[in-house]
């Protein structure tokens, strides 16, 4: 059986209270694999490039997606506020780094971070 690396965002994907299909495309998101419309276009399929979300003439992929647009930019910062958490945003690898330091613990708010981070990336 070959070895590989392990990942630093196991315990993101695996916190328990997580729903099953939001833990999947939490992982999906995790390895870049969402259909997002820049990767549906690689495939060869023509759709509009427009974000559905923020309804710009920018480009979806996943960095406008869930940090430059302003819709999930509202959604992620009420769900940082409600946590009690106050942090600037930063890029992919930052949040899932912050993200994994914050649920490392056993404190009930460690899991609801989790579920929340889990619930943002399947909703949008």
């Amino acid at each position: 059986m070959p070895q590989h690396l392990k990942v630093t965002w196991s315990k993101l994907v695996l916190v328990q209270c997580q729903i099953p299909w939001q833990q999947f495309i939490l992982w999906l998101g995790l390895h870049r694999k969402l259909s997002t419309v820049d990767r549906v276009q690689k495939w060869g399929i023509v759709v509009s490039t427009d974000c559905l979300l923020c309804n710009d003439q920018v480009e979806e992929t996943p960095e406008h997606l869930f940090f430059d647009c302003p819709y999930s930019a509202f959604i992620r910062s009420f769900l940082v506020k409600w946590l009690d958490h106050t942090r600037s945003i930063g890029d992919w690898n930052q949040e899932v780094q912050w993200l994994t330091q914050r649920i490392s613990n056993s404190r009930p708010q460690a899991g609801m971070l989790g579920f929340c981070c889990a619930a943002a990336v399947y909703q949008l």
